[in-house]
């Protein structure tokens, strides 16, 4: 993502955001060695802390990639955080993990209580497989 934003000459930033600082740490190197530092934000700290305050701050998303506990409670409270930002100018949410357990059973709970369209992909990714993108209707 953040290649795709230095290549369009973009001015964005990618925020990620991780609990463990050793894997932030970790990923701050690649990205390093990649010519990309400019173009991403690390936050270390809760997800649910993060989106909340990245909602405050930033007011709209127009894209997320969720990928952190794939508990159906922990997917449809991040999910809850994330929407109105989302609907603010059309955003697209892009989950991982999509086929079975807690992510298939809360993208069925957000398309049930939020609407929107989910685009499905489910031969991607590893175990489990697939992914999907929701966005508005």
């Amino acid at each position: 993502m953040a290649q795709a934003l230095k290549d369009v000459h973009l001015d964005a930033v990618v925020h990620t955001v991780d609990r463990e600082q050793g894997f932030a740490d970790i990923a701050k190197q690649h990205v390093a060695l990649a010519g990309l530092s400019d173009y991403v934000r690390f936050n270390v700290e809760d997800s649910l802390t993060f989106l909340s305050r990245i909602v405050e701050e930033k007011r709209h998303i127009d894209f997320i990639f969720i990928d952190d506990n794939h508990s159906f409670e922990h997917v449809v409270e991040e999910f809850s955080i994330i929407h109105p930002a989302l609907l603010l100018r059309r955003g697209k949410a892009y989950f991982d993990n999509t086929s079975e357990g807690g992510v298939a059973e809360a993208l069925e709970s957000i398309c049930a209580n939020y609407g929107g369209n989910l685009v499905r992909f489910e031969n991607c990714s590893w175990r489990p497989p697939g992914n999907a993108i929701w966005q508005p209707s």
